[in-house]
């Protein structure tokens, strides 16, 4: 072999290591997301207190409807750009013009979204036209959202330095102008100019990497794999945001309020879990056309990295949700702890099914797959709904989301199994699963012993760190001597 084929052999190695490029995504994704879960619960910690229950479930309903229209106006352009991006990321021609085909279909689809929103709130929530403005200020910002881009080109570094500094400015803002009960339209522009503000610096600086062009467009190419992935989002969109609009019809504001804080702290322990997991997807669709077997063995490696942090997790959330409601959001927020507890198993269940079956069959370019899944999902979440809101509220809403998502990935499951060759790993998950049982036990001591919420619930997560990662450590966990290496490299000398 010559030299020159050699070098060209190594450098492809290298460009596609997970442990050059993919290890330095992930710990900027890791900041990223690790501070993406402080600036929001610094907010949530304070508008529970300011809004109370109320005031919060109006923003929270306000911002569900709003949810429907920016994915209409996005259709599937959010997930199909990442993946087409990444295919293309060796051509700046190709890139050019795929950027300016998409972008093209998110102006019509944007259009169409915004008109609808109009009728929408002149129609049906007249009576509180500031909020609904406020809060659809991110439908009109659609027009520019090109976050997908970077994704797909794996800027993870740009993204978490951006997102950081606009998280912050809410932050400061929020505690600035929101002041009393009667501040929630300014808490929701607040929070709506927050991903605006993403949305101006990304086109700002997409001048660096593509050009927009009219020439040669060919957009119909596109249609069919973006409208079934919007099709396959209504379906998750409308299992997943379905019980809040059905809780809003049918309970009072403070109803709602409870069950969206609960959401929010799930949403927050998820983000953790998946914060390294998340940025395989660009990846794995490069991989899945160039290299099946470093595919798989990828794939592997995000199924047991997404299991050593969301199974204790799980089991750390269930355990401190009493003490967790009422540090975070106040007393009035307390009956929020048992809807806790019931959705936590969708860190786990969500957690795994995103690497093992979601971004499988999305790297796959089979995402019809999903189409039956979710509307599938969609109805059996709507008819547990109709029965479980009206006995138990919010907690039957939460046990209703658990058995849709059980559900929506046994299903994918079955598709990605026939893409995927991996065998389970059984003596890591045995491992995993007695270390979550080595850090219950001195949680429960703990929450038996000590009745004060805050030093409760800190001793609780000192604890559960200290156990679980003492108890990896000594039975050598592959997972935790696989980052301790990595982060041993980065600090040696170049």
């Amino acid at each position: 072999m010559s030299s020159d084929r050699k070098t060209e052999e190594r450098v492809k190695e290298e460009q596609l290591s997970p442990k050059i490029s993919l290890a330095t995504n992930a710990a900027f994704n890791v900041l990223y997301k690790v501070l993406n879960v402080v600036f929001p619960l610094i907010s949530a910690v304070y508008l529970a207190r300011v809004l109370l229950p109320a005031g919060v479930g109006k923003i929270s309903y306000a911002q569900n409807i709003v949810s429907y229209m920016v994915l209409l106006g996005a259709l599937g352009i959010p997930t199909y750009g990442v993946r087409e991006v990444a295919k293309r990321r060796n051509s700046r021609e190709a890139t050019d013009k795929l950027f300016s085909e998409v972008l093209v279909i998110n102006f019509c689809s944007t259009s169409v979204a915004l008109l609808l929103y109009a009728y929408l709130v002149v129609t049906y929530f007249s009576s509180d036209v500031p909020l609904y403005v406020a809060c659809g200020l991110p439908i009109v910002f659609n027009y520019i959202n090109v976050d997908w881009f970077y994704q797909g080109k794996e800027e993870y570094v740009y993204i978490a330095v951006r997102s950081i500094l606009i998280k912050g400015l809410s932050v400061v803002a929020i505690l600035l102008f929101v002041r009393s009960q009667s501040d929630y339209v300014t808490s929701a522009l607040i929070s709506s100019l927050a991903i605006c503000g993403n949305y101006v610096f990304n086109i700002v600086r997409a001048r660096r990497y593509v050009t927009f062009t009219f020439h040669g467009l060919q957009l119909r190419q596109h249609l069919r794999p973006i409208f079934v992935l919007v099709a396959c989002a209504a379906g998750a969109q409308l299992y997943n945001n379905i019980d809040v609009l059905m809780l809003g019809a049918s309970q009072s504001s403070n109803v709602v309020g409870w069950y969206n804080n609960a959401q929010k702290v799930i949403g927050l322990v998820l983000t953790l879990a998946t914060a390294i997991s998340e940025v395989f997807l660009p990846r794995i669709s490069y991989l899945y056309e160039t290299d099946k077997e470093r595919f798989d063995r990828l794939v592997s490696m995000g199924f047991r990295i997404v299991l050593f942090f969301a199974l204790p997790l799980t089991v750390g959330t269930v355990l401190v949700a009493n003490d967790l409601v009422v540090v975070m959001f106040g007393e009035p927020f307390r009956p929020a702890a048992l809807t806790i507890q019931l959705l936590a198993p969708l860190v786990l269940i969500k957690g795994l099914g995103d690497i093992v079956s979601y971004q499988v069959i999305i790297s796959s370019g089979q995402e019809n797959r999903l189409l039956a899944a979710y509307f599938l999902a969609a109805a059996v979440n709507v008819a547990l709904n109709m029965v479980l809101i009206l006995r138990f509220a919010q907690n039957g809403a939460a046990l209703a989301s658990v058995v849709t998502e059980l559900l929506v990935n046994a299903i994918l499951l079955h598709y990605s199994r026939r893409i995927l060759k991996v065998s389970l790993d059984w003596p890591f998950m045995i491992g995993t699963f007695l270390a979550c049982v080595a850090m219950a036990v001195p949680m429960l001591v703990a929450n038996f012993l000590v009745h004060n919420v805050f030093v409760g619930l800190f001793v609780d997560v000192v604890l559960a760190v200290i156990t679980y990662f003492a108890f990896c450590l000594v039975t050598k966990n592959e997972v935790l001597l696989m980052i301790m290496d990595l982060v041993r490299k980065k600090k040696r000398p170049a």
